[in-house]
């Protein structure tokens, strides 16, 4: 269960103020992975802004380059330095926010290496997990078994560091990035459809969002310290209604989800 993207503000008003620990700011040290597309590019773009100091990383070394140059120039307070992953081979002295998305093996092993930094700064772990690691939906049995298994690490792992890091667990629906088109079963196989009718029609019965909203509402969370949010609105309802009307929301679900 998690949070409603209403209560960032209520918890903003109510907590951040008198904390110690404050939101990236200029300065901070944040490292990124997946960040040369989607969403980890996009959380780029939005730190750098705000004058971070970021490693990226992943498996494309030419784009990150050219992803931290548009950065740094735009943003010459900021700086960026791209890493091909591997995460277990990086050698940090300071680290305040470690934003992550990949599979639940990297999970462990990076973190295995993030957390002594983390636990210096009082710092904040960011993970990219899923609505799909909370609900089984059809045609995603491996997806959901890794994304339902990064949920329960962190959520077992913030327990065992909740004086020392804080985690935020992000569980948006789907977000339209490249990673759906790796997907074995197509939302759209016809060639000739307009895809961007398609996505404006997902958008539209809230099937899907943009990375520039999605990013807006996980940006907040992580700046507020939430613990887990889903969003939006549809999301989180379905996932505190199934408990109650299982067959009814798993039936809409089915009628809904966007492979």
């Amino acid at each position: 269960m998690g949070n409603h993207p209403i209560t960032m503000h209520i918890r903003k008003n109510k907590f951040v103020g008198n904390s110690k620990y404050y939101a990236a700011t200029a300065g901070s040290v944040i490292v990124i992975t997946g960040a040369s597309s989607g969403m980890g590019k996009e959380f780029v773009n939005r730190y750098t802004a705000r004058g971070c100091k970021l490693v990226i990383g992943s498996r494309n070394i030419d784009r990150l380059n050219e992803i931290a140059k548009t950065c740094m120039a735009r943003n010459p307070q900021s700086q960026v330095i791209a890493v091909q992953t591997d995460v277990t081979q990086w050698r940090l002295t300071f680290l305040d926010i470690f934003t992550q998305q990949s599979n639940q093996a990297y999970f462990i092993k990076s973190n295995r290496y993030a957390l002594p930094f983390l636990k210096n700064t009082h710092g904040q772990i960011v993970v990219m997990s899923s609505y799909s690691g909370e609900i089984g939906l059809h045609f995603r049995t491996a997806y959901c078994a890794s994304k339902f298994a990064v949920t329960g690490f962190f959520e077992s792992l913030r327990m065992e560091v909740q004086n020392e890091i804080d985690i935020t667990i992000i569980c948006p629906i789907t977000v339209e990035t490249s990673f759906r088109e790796n997907s074995l079963v197509k939302a759209v196989q016809q060639t000739n459809v307009d895809q961007s009718q398609v996505y404006l029609e997902s958008k539209k019965n809230g099937s899907s969002m943009a990375v520039e909203d999605a990013i807006d509402v996980i940006l907040t969370a992580i700046d507020v310290k939430m613990r887990k949010i889903f969003f939006p609105t549809k999301a989180w309802f379905a996932n505190y209604l199934r408990p109650l009307f299982p067959d009814i929301v798993d039936k809409r679900l089915f009628a809904m989800a966007k492979l």
